[in-house]
């Protein structure tokens, strides 16, 4: 949780743990009932829904120290978790 703003492979994480990929897979969804990448979607999303209601950051700022790759990639996740876009979420939220 600390961390989720970093760029994380499965990879480098399972490997952590001392596990290989598949087996971090299958113990995170077990464990959570969620895939590691829907949680730590959740993570950047549920930070950048604070940040977009308490601050007057740019979207794309926010994006990007939410860990979002592009600003492409984070409207669509984001909208598949709130069901609308970024800006729309700050205008209704203010």
């Amino acid at each position: 949780e600390n961390n989720f703003n970093k760029s994380l492979s499965l990879d480098e994480i399972s490997s952590k743990f001392a596990m290989s990929t598949s087996y971090f897979c299958r113990f995170f969804k077990n464990s959570t009932h969620l895939s590691f990448i829907e949680y730590l979607n959740g993570l950047r999303v549920s930070k950048a829904c604070y940040l977009l209601k308490n601050t007057n950051k740019k979207i794309t700022d926010i994006a990007f120290d939410c860990g979002f790759g592009t600003i492409t990639q984070f409207g669509r996740i984001f909208k598949s978790f709130t069901g609308t876009s970024p800006l729309k979420y700050r205008k209704n939220e203010k």
